[in-house]
């Protein structure tokens, strides 16, 4: 790997012991590319290392309590991240702080022993890779039966699981994590470390559970986590909107699979269809609102009748909770939640083409917009809702959804003013023209005429906007505003 010259050149000139570590070699050992290039080096001083390293690219400290670097190769874009061996604990309120000691002299047996899972706590010596990346299995160091735990599929903690768990609660998150990138299962003992001491995720930062959690939500099945997740009852404290959700059931008759199902399995569907983190939460939380609001009515004979009257708008609310508890950052929570919100969309070919411009309005649609709908996040979360359900999996793209989207074409190109800011005119027109001091009056007028425009794009014209608005506050103001206007429109015809 010409990635690794810098820190084969360590090796050779200074006779640092380098390692690849961690996931790496997990991911190397599976015949998987991996995700990062994770590097422990012992036997050299770290100021010795550091002016040797900056010689060969880019290195910055990431903490210096931690020994951990960034390190960019000249004329490369590959990050490696390199610790020196090291023991840690979490500490402190909240799991916030952490006790570490980074030593170069370390044995790996040590480094190892802190390390969260056994398949995650092997080491392979560069030495043992060749230029190709490849190398002999039998080089690869295991101090704890990572290589047999990969062939056996298991999430094994190092040691005493509950110890690891209460050193740093946030381990559970990084099982689940482990879960959904790999499709094991967690051993026995592990799986009942965590659901003995699930509650104590309580005690770690918000932030840190939110950056596992989407993680989680990176992969291709987070299902695969969030089931384990339910299962540990980890979610239940985590994520108690969706906990909520497990046995919530729908009519069969249009749903295949009770509410949490089919929320994970949305969001499995969201990942294979698209990057976008905004899409896949949003297939994750779309039907949220349906626990809450389910009601069943007695059908006779046949099955009973069950409904989720405005549940879209619960669920909106309890993702914004989830959200706002997890401090997702303020931007990215409004367009999950607008998501959210209108995902349940009914088109119906009657609708007018007020209704339509409507629609454009509240998606904000542009024109750039219009070249590929199949991928507005709006319509990949359709999409996502459907391959959720095997009812509908078949067709994620249903020929009345291409209508509806023909048709909005037909509608943005046919119409003048898609938003207030493509009146012909504006707040300041009013004032001027009609002599009208800022305030909601202004805000008022503009509203009607945009209104108008939306019912009939033709008459979006300077002349013809300024006629209604004379119009209109002559109807809404009193006699002296009145002239004011009148004496204003007046002089606009002069």
């Amino acid at each position: 790997m010409k990635k690794l010259k810098a820190l084969r050149e360590l090796r050779e000139e200074l006779g640092a012991e380098v390692f690849l570590v961690g996931g790496t070699v997990r991911d190397l050992v599976r015949k998987r590319e991996p995700n990062d290039l994770d590097v422990m080096v012992r036997g050299v001083a770290p100021a010795d290392f550091e002016a040797f390293m900056r010689e060969r690219g880019d290195l910055q400290m990431v903490g210096k309590s931690f020994g951990v670097y960034l390190f960019r190769p000249k004329r490369m874009r590959t990050q490696i991240e390199i610790a020196f061996p090291r023991t840690e604990i979490s500490t402190g309120q909240g799991h916030r702080d952490f006790a570490v000691h980074p030593d170069p002299d370390i044995p790996i047996e040590e480094d190892a022993k802190r390390r969260d899972f056994t398949i995650n706590a092997m080491y392979l010596s560069i030495d043992a890779l060749n230029e190709k990346g490849k190398f002999d299995r039998k080089a690869v160091i295991d101090f704890h039966g990572g290589l047999e735990h990969i062939k056996r599929r298991l999430i094994v903690a190092v040691g005493n699981p509950e110890d690891r768990i209460k050193e740093d609660p946030l381990r559970m998150m990084r099982a689940m994590v482990l879960v959904a990138r790999t499709g094991y299962r967690l051993e026995g003992n592990t799986f009942g470390a965590i659901k003995k001491n699930a509650d104590l995720i309580k005690s770690v930062a918000a932030e840190r559970v939110r950056d596992e959690f989407l993680k989680i939500m990176a992969t291709d099945k987070p299902s695969r986590a969030l089931k384990t997740m339910a299962r540990t009852e980890l979610l239940h404290i985590v994520f108690p909107e969706l906990a909520d959700c497990i046995g919530c059931r729908q009519n069969p008759k249009y749903h295949s699979y009770p509410v949490f199902e089919h929320l994970i399995y949305a969001a499995d569907a969201a990942c294979s269809i698209t990057d976008r983190m905004d899409v896949r939460l949003g297939a994750l939380f779309h039907d949220l609102g349906k626990a809450p609001t389910r009601e069943v009515r007695p059908n006779g004979d046949g099955p009973d009748d069950v409904s989720f009257h405005n549940h879209e708008i619960v669920s909106t609310k309890l993702a914004f909770s989830f959200m706002k508890r997890l401090r997702f950052p303020k931007k990215f929570t409004e367009e999950v939640i607008s998501l959210v919100r209108h995902h349940q969309y009914k088109y119906d070919r009657d609708w007018t083409d007020k209704a339509v411009r409507r629609f454009i309005r509240k998606l904000d649609l542009t024109k750039a917009d219009l070249e590929d709908l199949d991928s507005h996040p709006q319509f990949l979360l359709r999409q996502a809702d459907r391959m959720g359900n095997e009812l509908k999996a078949h067709l994620p793209i249903t020929q009345k959804q291409r209508d509806f989207q023909d048709r909005i074409r037909k509608v943005y190109h046919e119409s003048s003013a898609h938003s207030l800011r493509d009146l012909k005119v504006s707040g300041k027109d009013i004032m001027t023209q009609f002599d009208v001091p800022a305030g909601p009056l202004v805000g008022q007028v503009i509203k009607h005429l945009f209104e108008a425009v939306e019912e009939n794009p033709e008459l979006n014209t300077k002349e013809a906007l300024l006629e209604m608005a004379a119009s209109f506050l002559e109807e809404n103001s009193g006699s002296n505003q009145s002239d004011r206007k009148s004496a204003g429109s007046s002089q606009g015809a002069a």
